[in-house]
């Protein structure tokens, strides 16, 4: 009876329903709690394409970034339709922002993470057949920039803002990971060493 008077309880809220997207549509994605990596950066970046729906979650989805072919995935709530027509390619929004440019590749660096004014990178740019040269500021916010930093690991992985990265993923948050060193036992006395010592005492006396 108090079971059942329970359910009615709580079967009388009304539900939420969630927000589902079709698979092939296209969405934007907010960047979080955390923000734009700058104040010139609009809230939602993309569009990305919706891949799939989580089978176990299905409060999240799999979306393919148009310019670098990668998969992320995102809750529901940092997700929102964009609604493509025959005047705006999808694949032309997503990079109409400028720090948003079509890197193919990062192809090479010229300078060192202690003087980022300084530091340019050798790109393939989509639709060019001669590489061009771009600086730090230019790519700082474009998915081209961390595949590199990712390949080159170690410190570079630093340049990847926290709010690229799944959780757990940002270089500080795997720097913290490090195993503690475990103290070594120390090793017990020779008695029989021990005992050549007080008997070399003892004739000594």
């Amino acid at each position: 009876m108090q079971a059942q008077k329970h359910d009615d309880y709580f079967g009388s809220f009304p539900t939420e329903e969630i927000t589902t997207f079709p698979i092939s549509s296209y969405v934007l994605v907010d960047y979080g709690k955390q923000g734009p990596p700058d104040r010139r950066t609009w809230n939602w970046r993309g569009p990305y394409r919706v891949v799939k729906r989580d089978e176990e979650d299905p409060d999240r989805y799999t979306v393919q970034n148009l310019v670098t072919m990668k998969l992320e995935d995102f809750p529901t709530a940092q997700l929102k339709q964009f609604i493509a027509d025959d005047r705006e390619d999808p694949m032309v929004a997503a990079n109409a922002d400028h720090h948003n440019l079509i890197v193919e590749e990062v192809l090479s660096h010229q300078g060192s993470l202690e003087n980022l004014r300084d530091l340019v990178f050798q790109v393939k740019i989509m639709g060019k057949d001669e590489p061009d040269v771009l600086s730090y500021h230019d790519l700082k916010v474009n998915d081209g920039l961390f595949a590199y930093c990712e390949k080159l690991g170690g410190e570079w992985e630093k340049l990847i803002p926290e709010q690229y990265t799944h959780e757990g993923d940002h270089y500080k948050e795997k720097k913290g990971k490090r195993p503690k060193k475990t103290k070594q036992k120390q090793r017990p006395r020779d008695e029989a060493a021990n005992g050549v010592r007080r008997s070399s005492r003892l004739s000594s006396k």
